[in-house]
């Protein structure tokens, strides 16, 4: 499974148990529905920012887009998602970038995060 449909099956589940729809979604991450629906479909892909106001907007700890957190993270995972979340989106944002690159020289599919989009 491809991380945006991860993070798009997450925000779905979010947006149901908040009773809530995309277009709600966009309207508090002030984009156009239809960049929303890009993102969750894999057209346009996730960035640090975009990651930050969904999960703002959702009222939600940026790593629930990652995981279901029913099913909780090792002590070492949740320690690795403290240190990460602490950085500064740059910081946050070239954490991503080393392991797209570490993916990407094993062989495994990508992350498909890039640097900020206009939407």
């Amino acid at each position: 499974m491809e991380t945006y449909e991860i993070i798009a099956n997450r925000i779905k589940s979010i947006l149901k148990t908040l009773d809530k729809r995309q277009a709600w979604l966009a309207e508090g991450m002030d984009k156009v529905p239809g960049y929303i629906s890009d993102l969750m479909s894999g057209k346009k892909r996730w960035n640090a920012d975009t990651l930050e106001d969904a999960a703002k907007t959702l009222g939600v700890p940026l790593e629930h887009l990652f995981y279901d957190p029913v099913i909780l993270p090792s002590e070492e995972e949740k320690a690795l998602l403290s240190k990460i979340h602490s950085l500064s989106p740059e910081g946050q944002q070239s954490v991503l970038d080393f392991i797209d690159f570490a993916l990407n020289k094993e062989g495994v599919s990508s992350i498909q995060f890039t640097h900020k989009e206009n939407g």
